[in-house]
């Protein structure tokens, strides 16, 4: 009897914390809600004590409902250039920004909300603390850059507060990396401090398009490296990313302002290469007047680009600008445009393009690539009709072919293309010999025609 009342004691001790739990999961939840659907959390600066460190940095403490943080408040006006190039935008980078973004989504810049961060680590996991959230906004006649600064890790969750109803304003996240990186990190934060994170925004990664651009024209496609080659800002004295947990780490240790500042700047000039590029890239894609200034491969880049993301009238016109180029420059990427060519259904100008570079290339005891040669066999047989032709293709090909493989060049690739390419040139005499003989049979059956007319001519006379 003992034990059974034991028994339900227990029962009723779990009932009882269970009920408490359940209730403080759904009251946490509510606040959550309820967050996230209020105004703009009343900011305010805090009580500044007679000497403030933050104030070296032109950066102010601010408190609202879930604490206090620091924030470095910077204003750039749109004549400012940043190595070359403005912070205003030429009139086509909204049609830039569609095809950056969403092409279902009507744009202007002033929707654009930039982001990087500054973490304690490399990975995205739950101990990768974003000590430093920087944003960009275009606002009236300026850009304007928030840093949100963390003293220690009890601020983060005033800074996600104010990171959240910020990003609700906006319609366009644009980061570098960022949709590997930095917008996994924020929305782990987020979920670790049992906020809702907003509905990601159209997320424009200018580490994509910058890839798609100019990894063959530069040693890498880090932001740094970018801003320094396209936009000529190099940075003097930087702070390197790298260092930023270090620095971050000694500050929490000596709370000297002097220990962070450098990574404040490093950060700033992200924020801002970040608004420069993404202008860069509207008006490059936007139009033709950066195109002069762009060397054969970035075009040809870029119509690969447009080819890529469905835009045939854009890519075409690229194509012709590069066609404008000297013979010398625009020569190695005859075959790649021929190809975009092709795939547009532009199979004449493909053509001409596979003549001129087999052409150029005549000298060559063994070619490079037997690509042109195979390409204007098929183009011959299958469109054209043409047997002939493409027989005499198909044959240069083969010849070609042969003595690639007696010098060993092609080794088993080079044998099945071979043989794939002697099969093609024995369809092609038959093909060639089943229409002569069509030309033959009509040419007797029209001798014969003739012949019985005379005769029916005669008969009547």
């Amino acid at each position: 009897m003992a034990e059974a009342q034991w028994e339900m004691d227990v029962m009723s001790s779990l009932k009882d914390r269970l009920k408490r739990l359940t209730q403080s999961s759904a009251a946490s939840t509510n606040n959550s809600e309820a967050s996230l659907h209020q105004e703009l959390p009343s900011l305010k600066p805090a009580a500044a004590p007679a000497e403030d460190p933050w104030s070296e940095l032109e950066a102010v403490i601010y408190t609202n409902e879930g604490g206090s943080f620091v924030m470095r408040t910077k204003h750039y006006p749109l004549s400012y250039r940043h190595g070359h190039v403005p912070l205003t935008w030429n009139d086509s980078g909204h049609e830039g920004i569609r095809l950056l973004g969403s092409a279902a989504l009507e744009c202007d810049r002033e929707q654009l909300l930039f982001l990087d961060t500054e973490t304690t680590g490399l990975g995205i996991g739950a101990g990768n603390v974003a000590f430093m959230i920087g944003i960009g906004f275009y606002s009236e006649n300026r850009f304007t850059i928030e840093q949100l600064f963390i003293r220690n890790p009890a601020e983060e969750y005033a800074v996600l507060l104010y990171l959240q109803h910020k990003l609700q304003q906006y319609s366009h996240l644009v980061t570098y990396n960022g949709r590997s990186f930095d917008w996994p990190v924020v929305k782990n934060r987020f979920v670790l401090h049992r906020l809702q994170a907003p509905a990601e925004p159209v997320h424009m990664d200018l580490l994509y398009p910058s890839r798609r651009l100019w990894k063959r024209t530069m040693p890498s496609c880090s932001l740094g490296t970018v801003e320094g080659r396209q936009l000529g800002f190099y940075r003097m004295n930087d702070v390197p990313g790298s260092m930023a947990p270090v620095l971050y780490v000694q500050y929490l240790t000596s709370e000297n302002v002097e220990d962070i500042k450098g990574v404040f700047i490093h950060n700033e000039h992200d924020i801002v290469s970040l608004a420069a590029l993404c202008g860069y890239l509207c008006d490059l894609i936007g139009g033709q007047p950066l195109w002069k200034q762009k060397s054969a491969e970035e075009l040809f880049r870029l119509a690969c680009w447009f080819d890529h993301i469905g835009r045939t009238p854009q890519t075409e016109e690229v194509l012709e600008a590069l066609l404008q180029y000297p013979e010398r420059e625009k020569s190695a990427f005859f075959l790649g445009i021929a190809q975009l060519y092709k795939r547009n259904g532009r199979h004449q100008k493909a053509v001409e393009l596979w003549k001129a570079y087999i052409a150029m290339h005549n000298d060559r005891v063994i070619p490079a690539v037997l690509d042109p040669y195979i390409e204007l066999a098929m183009y011959y047989e299958h469109r054209i009709k043409d047997w002939q032709e493409a027989l005499h293709w198909a044959e240069a090909a083969l010849s070609r072919a042969r003595k690639r493989v007696s010098m060993a060049r092609g080794g088993e690739a080079g044998r099945e293309l071979l043989a794939s390419l002697e099969k093609r040139c024995e369809r092609l005499h038959r093909k060639q010999y089943k229409h002569s003989e069509r030309k033959v049979s009509i040419s007797r059956r029209s001798i014969t025609s003739t012949r019985v007319e005379q005769v029916s001519i005669s008969d009547l006379l």
